[in-house]
């Protein structure tokens, strides 16, 4: 009966979603931006004999000739903040309509990332605990948990633009360009910070300009002002598609010449962390193309098909992004020590990166059979019982425990100890803003 329950929900889902007036288009990009970076972590992780035999983390995408030029222009987070800043700003505009104000926002996108977050990291970190305190040298552990905490900082950055959205989006009704403005300001004095003293983590406070003002080409997006034909009341520019075409070419142009001077190398996919300037000139190309394909993708999305593989990945988004990258590890190294597989970077082990692609995709489904409820959120009239000064504390404590781990997996790489530390912060944020009055009528 539950399973049924399940399924009969998930369908209804389903339904209201491609019902509703939401730009499925969008959704599309945000599916396809995903298994981008799932494809690209098939690619960069791999282990391969070291001097004395022993397995040696290896990046055979990072030794291509090409790799650099390709991180121009397929580095997918840009094009997925703007996306979410779309979102972002049309479910802030709802909540507003049903009397929702900032707090009860911010703490029901917060319940979606940290129920998912907090139950992978408990599981993530049993798994390798275990082997530890039965014996197993915690430099094993180390070692594999490094590649897994390599996604995390998403948590962190996403969450700081989720807590921004209410007072930006005012901002941004009030004055787009100038806010704008703001935030690219801070962006270039904070990249020059970085320059002058030679350090990456000086570019820490980008985290606050970077980010959120990709999200901000979102909410102009989701405004209109990326539409081809005349200005009007709303939309202060008007777009032809040659003038479109010219901006992602000059974009595009601007990140090339970038990403041959200091300090930010030919790496963009290293620009991520901390984010750098090159990254909103990649967003806003990114956008600029979206506009220009987004005839072809809607008929694309009329397709039942398309909605279906749509929904099903989108659905199951941050099982996704979370479950993924232990599996690439874990499947890199059983293959290690399987005789005669053929080992990287050589052409036998990229023939078998699509077959890897798709192992990873099947054994995430199976195990978001039993995970993806975590990404549910709560009830609108839950939050509202919940909009006290007291709750209001506990959010924002909540919010800071939460990204504790993905900015400490910035500043240092993710090991036995610091994992352990953050899943307890983030189990605790995860108690403070769910285990709080009583259980939504369903």
């Amino acid at each position: 009966m539950g399973r049924t329950s399940a399924a009969g929900a998930e369908r209804g889902a389903m339904t209201d979603a491609v019902r509703s007036d939401r730009d499925l288009t969008l959704d599309l990009v945000r599916v396809l931006c995903l298994l981008i970076v799932v494809a690209a972590h098939v690619t960069f992780v791999a282990l391969r004999p070291g001097p004395d035999g022993s397995p040696q983390n290896f990046l055979p995408m990072q030794e291509l000739q090409f790799f650099a030029e390709l991180a121009w222009f397929a580095q997918p987070m840009p094009l997925f903040f703007v996306v979410g800043g779309f979102a972002s700003l049309t479910g802030w505009r709802s909540a507003q309509r049903r009397g929702e104000d900032g707090w009860m926002f911010f703490r029901a996108r917060l319940i979606r990332l940290v129920r998912p977050a907090a139950g992978f990291l408990l599981i993530i970190t049993t798994v390798v605990w275990i082997p530890v305190l039965l014996g197993v040298p915690r430099a094993l552990g180390d070692a594999a948990l490094h590649g897994i905490g390599l996604p995390l900082w998403f948590i962190g950055a996403y969450l700081l633009c989720q807590a921004a959205v209410p007072f930006l989006a005012e901002q941004h009704r009030r004055h787009p360009l100038r806010t704008l403005a703001v935030l690219f300001a801070g962006a270039v004095v904070t990249d020059a910070v970085r320059l002058i003293m030679d350090n990456p983590m000086a570019g820490l406070p980008n985290y606050l300009f970077v980010w959120p003002l990709i999200q901000q080409l979102g909410f102009l997006l989701a405004d209109g002002w990326f539409d081809h034909g005349p200005a009007n009341a709303s939309r202060p520019f008007g777009l032809h598609r040659w003038q479109m075409i010219i901006g992602v070419v000059i974009s595009f142009v601007l990140v090339a010449a970038t990403g041959t001077l200091l300090p930010y190398g030919g790496d963009m996919l290293q620009n991520q962390i901390p984010p750098t300037l090159p990254l909103i000139m990649i967003a806003l190309g990114h956008t600029l193309l979206l506009r220009l394909l987004h005839e072809p993708l809607t008929r694309l999305m009329e397709r039942k098909g398309a909605q279906l593989a749509v929904f099903v990945v989108g659905s199951r988004a941050m099982t996704l992004y979370l479950w993924h990258v232990p599996f690439v590890v874990a499947i890199a190294a059983l293959f290690f020590f399987v005789p005669g597989y053929p080992q990287p970077p050589g052409t036998g082990w990229w023939w078998t990166r699509p077959v890897v692609f798709l192992l990873v995709l099947g054994l995430v489904f199976l195990v978001s059979l039993g995970v993806a409820r975590w990404e549910r959120g709560p009830a609108p009239e839950r939050l509202r019982q919940l909009d006290t000064p007291v709750a209001r504390g506990r959010l924002v404590l909540a919010g800071l425990l939460a990204v504790t781990l993905p900015y400490a997996t910035v500043i240092t790489s993710l090991d036995t100890a610091v994992i352990l530390l953050g899943t307890a912060a983030m189990v605790l944020a995860c108690l403070l803003v769910t285990r709080i009055g009583p259980r939504a009528q369903k």
